[in-house]
This record gives C-alpha cells, sequence and structure tokens, in this order.
C-alpha cells in the first residue's frame, strides 16, 4: 500500500479485467496508479481464487501466478517462508530453484 507507478497502472489494469474489482477505479472516480486500500483488497480476492496466502501483497507467489507459471507458485523444501505462513510443495509442480527461475524476478538482486 503506497505504491505508484506503471507497475500498478498494469496490475489494476489486469485485476479489474479479470473481474477483481477496485471500486474507485471502476466507477471513474480515481486513476489508476496508486495502490491503496482498495487495489489491495482485490489482490486479496485474486490470491485467495489463486490458493496463496492471501496478504494483498504482490510478492513472489503472486507475481508467479500473475505471469502465468502456476508451476513456480510452490517452494522447495529448503525454502524460508514469509513469517506466519507454511510452505508445502504441491504436486505436480516444479519447485523455484536458482537453477530453475521461472518469472519471478527481483529487480536489484
Amino acid at each position: 500500500v503506497g505504491s505508484t507507478g506503471s507497475d500498478v497502472v498494469a496490475l489494476q489494469t489486469w485485476l479489474v479485467g479479470n473481474g477483481f474489482d477496485i471500486p474507485a477505479i471502476s466507477s471513474g472516480a480515481t486513476a489508476k496508479g496508486y495502490f491503496g486500500s482498495q487495489t489491495a483488497a482485490a489482490v486479496k480476492k485474486y490470491q485467495t481464487s489463486k490458493g496463496i496466502p492471501s496478504t494483498g501483497f504482490v510478492g513472489p507467489l503472486t507475481r508467479g501466478a500473475l505471469n502465468g507459471t502456476a508451476s513456480v507458485v510452490s517452494a522447495p523444501a529448503s525454502a524460508v517462508c514469509p513469517v506466519g505462513f507454511t510452505c508445502t510443495p504441491v504436486a505436480g509442480t516444479t519447485p523455484v530453484t536458482p537453477a530453475n527461475p521461472g518469472m519471478i524476478t527481483t529487480q536489484g538482486v
């Protein structure tokens, strides 16, 4: 919450276009580009629909799902999970490892 810019616009465009409503944007009351509480709520709904912990934070699991790479949402057993969550490998998926990075990226790393 509080982020701005073209990445936020792209996320909001995708969310609204795929049925995850952001009321202030859908009604035209607010322009795209600010990640506020309504965007966070739409992200949580998307995460819930994909079986991702619904934090409202667009981290690696959510980016992987948004990128259409469902195989990257499972973590290797040795992965460090976010505080308060348990990472469990999903049968039939490929874990994200340095040798198998998928489409998830972290700028500057």
